[in-house]
This record gives C-alpha cells, structure tokens and sequence, in this order.
C-alpha cells in the first residue's frame, strides 16, 4: 500500500522520489536537492558519489563484521549456559545501539547530510560511556543500600 506523500512535501530532481521541503539530501537517492551539484546530470552525481559510496562500502562491512562478532559471542555464552554474561552484554550493549541509532534516523529525516561511520562509532562510544557510567551508579547505590542494612540487622540483633 503506497504511502501518501506529506503536504509540503516536493520531488527529488535526481530520482522524482517524495522529499520534504526543507530537506537538503534526498533521502532515496542521496542527492543533494539544491545548492552545489543539484543541477548535474545523474551521471556526473554518481561520478561524483563514488567515494561517497566507497565510505557508505566500508561502514556496512565493519558494521556487518562488529555486529557477526557480537552475535558470535552470545551464541558462545548462550552454548556455554553463561546466561548471567549474555544478559551483562546485552543490558550494556543495547541501550548505546538503540540511542546511537535513533540519532542517525534522527539526522536522516531532517535531511542533514548523512555521516560517517567514525561519527557512529563516537555516538555509540559516547553513550556506551554513559551507559557504563550509570550502572556503576547503580551497583555503587545497591552496595550502599545492602551495607546500610547489614549494619541495620547487626544493630537489631545486638539490642536483644
């Protein structure tokens, strides 16, 4: 079932594709839709993509390869029962993943240009470290909270 188009919306010159009126890259074609190269010929566009695409090449490679890696090491603690480590790894590795890609499908839609996988990798870098950050927080506030009641239990047995 198509989709209907959004009322502002205009059409790529490159490849008639439905595009907002305020976005600069069409979002099918990755072309610009005004400014520098809007008024080449496709042929001269994909000319000039090609190192574009070659960047585009190699972060869906090392994005394919990291995320095999990933699978492959949970399967292994999957077929080792070290079910305790799948659930370490998922809980950290989850929440940077989905943040980092909400931001690329964020800049996507508001038609900024599209980035690198070195800008990738520092969001989910970034939000890996804040991520780590809070469930140390988290494991700091738990050893408190079990010391406080410790103490709590030890004061109420020495009362009787």
């Amino acid at each position: 079932m198509p989709v209907a188009a959004p009322t502002d919306a205009t059409t790529c010159p490159h490849c008639q594709a439905a595009v907002g009126a305020k976005w600069t890259y069409c979002w099918l074609c990755n072309q610009p839709l005004s400014g520098e190269g809007a008024d080449l010929p496709p042929q001269a566009l994909r000319a000039a993509a090609g190192t574009k695409n070659l960047v585009s090449l190699t972060t869906k490679v090392v994005g394919g390869a990291v995320g095999a890696g990933l699978v492959l090491v949970a399967l292994g603690l999957f077929l080792e029962r070290e079910y305790g480590g799948m659930l370490l790894m998922f809980l950290v590795l989850i929440p940077p993943a989905i943040y980092t890609g909400v931001k690329a499908l964020d800049r996507r839609n508001a038609g900024d240009e599209p980035q690198t996988f070195m800008h990738h990798a520092g969001v989910f870098m970034a939000s890996l470290a804040v991520t780590l950050s809070t469930l140390s927080l988290i494991a700091v506030a738990i050893g408190i909270a079990l010391f406080v009641a410790c103490l709590a239990i030890c004061a109420s047995m020495n009362a009787r």
